[in-house]
Parts: structure tokens; C-alpha cells; sequence
């Protein structure tokens, strides 16, 4: 707890401020946006790449916060006291760090994809250690939390692209949707019987709820669509791009504000977050792909 204590003793209103903003990338939202641009209008096989790289290794995370169960470094040590903004982010247990595993298991892939600009590759290797230094600054995070993420994000980022540039492009396809869809199965089942035994409360399992609900909408969208959608991102000029992202953008944030009227609860959870990912993959490019054909033949 030194480095954390050594943290809050600097912390400023600008610390604060800056750090709760370089925290931000290790949310949702950045990888949504991401994902979301290249899959839609740029290159759907490296937005896959992206999402095989979060996926496995959120996966995998979530299992080891469930397991291990190592409580936030604010419960084990009264002394510290986290900044307010980051209380909201800091769901679940503290072991690894989500935030920093989502940072860099979607930066990590960009990184190399844009190895040859090497401004732009820098500066996202500086966010993903940012992000990780954030979270601790923030105090909701150990630099064992912020460091096994870092490793485990590597480690599956590294798999998935090593794989992706040695397997045809089908054999890549099928290994990585059937590992990651089984796994979020097996995430689903695992945290039902660690419920069921008492070992876990039900509030300490939305993380890995919504984690294996996306990763399954994930998998199963994926397939589907390189089955019946066909969707080509590259089609279009730059006009038709971009409305093309606009109204995806827009229809799945009216998908991730049902929030708002839902219940709150596991499988709810896990419904929602099926849904938005199902969508981004496959009912968004099937809907967008049939109209588009209906247009050419009018």
C-alpha cells in the first residue's frame, strides 16, 4: 500500500481531474468507439482482432476477481481514501484491474496495426500506462491489481494476433469465437455455482455477468454475420460512412440506455450486454447490408 499512500500525499484538483480523464480510457465507451469505426466502416477483421484481444482477456480477469475475491485497497487499509470520481468505476473486487485491462487489451492490437505511424503508436502506449497509473492515483487499485492486468492483457493480445497471422483467415475465426464463447458459458456456470455455495454475493457478480454476456453476443454475432450478412465496412464513400456509423452509434445507444427502464439484476444484466454486442456484430450490419441491396435494386 506505500505506492498508493505516495499517491494520495500528490494528489491536486488537477490530479484529480487529469487522472479521472485518463481513466476514461479504460472504459467501455472507448472500446465501443473503437471497435465500432473499424468494424462498420474500416476493416472488420482487425475490429475482431480487437475484440478477441478484450474479450479472452476480460474473460479471464473476471474468473480471477471471482476466485481470488481480494477486496479493494480502500476496504484492507482504512487510511486511504480514494478521490469520489472513481468510486462509481470501482465495481467488483480489486483483483486484476478491469480498467487497465481494457485499456490495454484494446490498445495493444492498435498498437501494432499502426506500428509504422509511430507518433500515433507512442501515444497510445502512454495511454495504456496512464490508464494503469490512474487507477492507482485514484486509490481504488495495488500495483499487483494493475500489473497482473497488464500482463494477462499482453499475454491474450499477443495470442490472438500471433494466431490471427499464422491460421487461414476461417481456422482463426472458428478457434477464437468457440474458445471465447465457450468460456463465457463456462463464466455464467461458474459464478452461478460459486452463488449458489455461498462463497459470493450476487452484487459482487454483475462484472462477470456483463462480461460473458457481451463476450457470448460476441462470438455468436460474429459467426453469423460471416454466415448470412456478408457485411463489406469498405463499401461506401466517406458520406455514406459516416452516416453509416452515426446511425449504428446512435441505435446502440438506445440499446445501452435501456438501462435505465430495466431491473436491475444478473441475468438482466447479462441479457443487456448479449443484446448491444449481438447487435454491434450482426443485426445492425444484416439490416444495414438488406437495405442497402433493396436501395441497388430500386
Amino acid at each position: 500500500m506505500t505506492v498508493l499512500h505516495w499517491f494520495q500525499e500528490l494528489r491536486s484538483g488537477f490530479g484529480d481531474q487529469f487522472f479521472t480523464i485518463c481513466t476514461f480510457v479504460g472504459t467501455q465507451a472507448v472500446l465501443i468507439l473503437l471497435f465500432c469505426i473499424n468494424y462498420w466502416c474500416i476493416d472488420k477483421n482487425f475490429a475482431c482482432e480487437i475484440g478477441a484481444s478484450f474479450f479472452s482477456s476480460s474473460l479471464l480477469v473476471q474468473n480471477l476477481k471471482v476466485t481470488l475475491r481480494i477486496p479493494r485497497p480502500f476496504v484492507r487499509d482504512t487510511t486511504l481514501i480514494p478521490v469520489d470520481s472513481a468510486l462509481k468505476g470501482a465495481t467488483g473486487y480489486s483483483f486484476p484491474s478491469g480498467h487497465t485491462q481494457t485499456a490495454a487489451s484494446t490498445l495493444v492490437p492498435a498498437v501494432y496495426e499502426y506500428r509504422r505511424h509511430k507518433v500515433i503508436s507512442v501515444l497510445m502506449c502512454i495511454l495504456i500506462l496512464l490508464t494503469g497509473i490512474s487507477r492507482m492515483y485514484l486509490g481504488v487499485h495495488t500495483p499487483y491489481d494493475v500489473g497482473a492486468a497488464l500482463g494477462i492483457s499482453l499475454l491474450c493480445a499477443l495470442a490472438v494476433m500471433i494466431l490471427r497471422r499464422r491460421l487461414s483467415e476461417s481456422t482463426w475465426y472458428n478457434i477464437i469465437l468457440a474458445v471465447i464463447g465457450a468460456v463465457s458459458v463456462f463464466s455464467v456456470i461458474y459464478a452461478v455455482i460459486l452463488n449458489s455455495a455461498g462463497d459470493i454475493e450476487s452484487d459482487q457478480l454483475k462484472d462477470c455477468f456483463k462480461s460473458a454476456g457481451a463476450a457470448a453476443g460476441f462470438s455468436l454475432g460474429v459467426f453469423l454475420e460471416r454466415k448470412y450478412a456478408g457485411f463489406a465496412p469498405s463499401a461506401g464513400d466517406t458520406k455514406q460512412k459516416i452516416i453509416r456509423a452515426a446511425a449504428g452509434f446512435l441505435t446502440t445507444g438506445i440499446l445501452y440506455a435501456l438501462k435505465l427502464i430495466l431491473p436491475d439484476g444478473l441475468i438482466i444484466a447479462l441479457m443487456r450486454y448479449f443484446l448491444l454486442t449481438f447487435w454491434i456484430t450482426f443485426v445492425y450490419p444484416l439490416i444495414y447490408t438488406k437495405l442497402s441491396a433493396q436501395k441497388s435494386q430500386a
